[in-house]
């Protein structure tokens, strides 16, 4: 609200607020201007063309499957599909085999080999494995006595070591599944002979998981 008072030769103005005074004495002339109306004129020349842009892009997101109503087997297939196939999904690797010296070099970078081909999945034309997703008990182990964990190897492992010495291997690894750390990996490595000792005990076979890539196009890809 704006109140003109009148003096004996000057007319003051006075504003209600900072904003109206604001929009009277900069805003509303800056507008009005030769300038602004131009600056106006090429922001909405930009806006639409924006906009026209975008219409030639625009794509229809309506799926048949919104029509569903639920607690039927129709959404049940839709959501078994969204929550398995689509949307990816863990699988478990196997590997059986007691007369391998898990001790030793060679097999632990046999080991660390297999899961750099595993995880690129070495050989497929696609990559069907999630990077990353691998969870390992051997992995971990090794993080674990690379960080200096093992009581019997408390220097940890050096930069350029890739394995576990032979002479603690099976220590740290009975160590760390009776550890916080290593206690819920007690089910996927499986030992031999069942009724020895557990300083008697080796590896016979183990399992692992790793989560499957997204499958988009499910008629396309052969699932």
């Amino acid at each position: 609200m704006v109140k003109h008072v009148k003096s004996r030769n000057t007319k003051v103005i006075k504003f209600a607020s900072g904003t109206e005074k604001f929009l009277a004495k900069l805003y509303g002339p800056e507008l009005l201007s030769t300038q602004g109306r131009l600056s106006i004129i090429m922001i909405w020349v930009a806006m639409a063309c924006v906009s026209l842009y975008a219409c030639f892009h625009v794509e229809i997101d309506f799926k048949f499957r919104d029509l569903i109503p639920p607690e039927t087997n129709a959404w049940e297939f839709f959501r078994i599909e969204r929550d398995y196939i689509k949307s990816g999904f863990q699988t478990t690797v196997y590997v059986e085999n007691g007369e391998l010296d898990y001790t030793s070099e060679e097999v632990q970078l046999q080991i660390l080999d297999f899961h750099d081909k595993l995880q690129r999945c070495y050989g497929c034309e696609d990559s069907w494995f999630k990077k990353g997703t691998l969870s390992s008990w051997y992995k971990r182990l090794n993080y674990w006595v690379r960080s200096g964990s093992c009581f019997v190897q408390p220097q940890g492992l050096k930069t350029f070591e890739k394995t576990i010495p032979a002479n603690v291997f099976y220590v740290c690894l009975q160590a760390y599944l009776d550890s916080d750390e290593g206690d819920d990996l007690v089910d996927f490595i499986r030992f031999k002979p069942k009724d020895a000792p557990i300083y008697e005990q080796t590896i016979q076979g183990y399992k692992e998981n790793i989560q499957v890539k997204q499958i988009p196009r499910v008629a396309y890809e052969g699932v």
